[in-house]
């Protein structure tokens, strides 16, 4: 075997590592995150699931048709005031910079110990591919969580919107942690959510609480109010998880709850909508797109022909039922769940009586 070889074989079995540090960082993320006082309730790494749901720990395999591939959930302290988030925020980035220090000193006795040039070769290109694999999921953590925007920077520095970012940190956790045990947005205090006239709607993590008594409200059948709360942010400036939330729930009411279906494919054509929602890791995206298809197309079709009316809400019934099915097997979420299946049963009731 040549040295070409070895080193060629080094990096190839290197390789996963440009997968497995990613898998290490979101590890690190949980890790220090228990340290810091937070309770697990979920980690999703590709097929595998944990998750504790009834005061018990469930394990699951299946290939879900959610995007997300990696994804964790903890419950921070109930108490604000021992909300504790930097080593959490870091514990990823933590975990992969102490595997580069560890593949640097690697390297460096590889080179000072071993004399076979064909077994120095293969394990060098090995770390190199491991220092490599760290040092982009390093980029990649820090560019997420203190480049992207300087979101994090707004919680971490000591001015006047830090509060009301951490605020907005603090409950984007503690919500998702809730709802995963099976709270629904409509059992939270109307004043929890409450964001002064004068804050800075551009931050993510404000932004974030206007857009959690969005979702209150909506789940409190209050639409017309949910639309005023939303109209307060400037859609094209917010992060893109929050645009496509507000998105997908402003289509779902100017569709079902205040019918306006000239608005909706003006705002929302239907390749746009498509795309979106099809994306989306939300488990409302089937619904949305069943009610899109009975509705908007329905309604449009029912012009040029009787049958392709049919033909579209047909459609409409199948989507449904597969995102009622998906939903009791691929979103361990308990309150999202509780909540989507009562949207579910409200549509199907609307497509019975329609």
């Amino acid at each position: 075997m040549s040295i070409d070889v070895a080193g060629a074989l080094g990096m190839l079995l290197g390789i996963p590592w440009l997968f497995l540090a990613v898998f290490v960082n979101e590890l690190g993320r949980v890790f220090f995150g228990l340290l810091s006082g937070y309770r697990f309730l979920f980690l999703k790494q590709g097929p595998f699931i944990w998750w504790k749901e009834d005061e018990k720990t469930r394990f699951k395999f299946a290939f879900s048709t959610e995007k997300a591939m990696l994804r964790h959930v903890l419950l921070p302290s109930k108490d604000e005031k021992d909300f504790r988030y930097v080593l959490y925020f870091y514990g990823g980035t933590i975990v992969n910079s102490i595997a580069v220090a560890l593949a640097l000193v690697a390297i460096f006795i590889v080179h000072s110990h071993i004399e076979n040039d064909l077994l120095r070769e293969f394990v060098l290109y090995f770390l190199y591919m491991f220092f490599l694999a760290n040092g982009v999921a390093i980029y990649g953590s820090l560019f997420r969580t203190l480049l992207g925007g300087g979101q994090v920077l707004s919680v971490l520095r000591k001015a006047e919107e830090s509060s009301e970012a951490e605020r907005g940190l603090y409950l984007q956790l503690l919500v998702q942690a809730e709802t995963t045990q099976g709270k629904r947005y409509r059992e939270y205090d109307n004043e929890i959510f409450r964001v002064s006239t004068n804050a800075n709607l551009k931050n993510y993590f404000i932004s974030r609480i206007v857009e959690l008594e969005a979702l209150r409200l909506y789940d409190l059948g209050k639409y017309d109010e949910c639309i005023q709360e939303f109209e307060r942010l400037n859609l094209e400036e917010v992060d893109p998880f929050d645009k496509r939330i507000a998105f997908e729930t402003l289509l779902y009411i100017y569709i079902v709850h205040r019918p306006d279906f000239e608005k909706v494919k003006q705002l929302f054509p239907f390749d746009k909508m498509q795309s979106t929602v099809e994306h989306s890791f939300a488990p409302s995206a089937g619904r949305i797109m069943s009610a899109y298809e009975f509705f908007v197309n329905g309604d449009e079709r029912n012009v040029k022909r009787q049958g392709d009316e049919r033909s579209a809400r047909r459609k409409a019934k199948r989507l449904l039922k597969e995102a009622k099915s998906e939903l009791e097997f691929h979103y361990p979420n308990k309150g999202l769940r509780m909540m989507e299946n009562e949207y579910i049963e409200n549509l199907e009731k609307m497509y019975v009586e329609t």
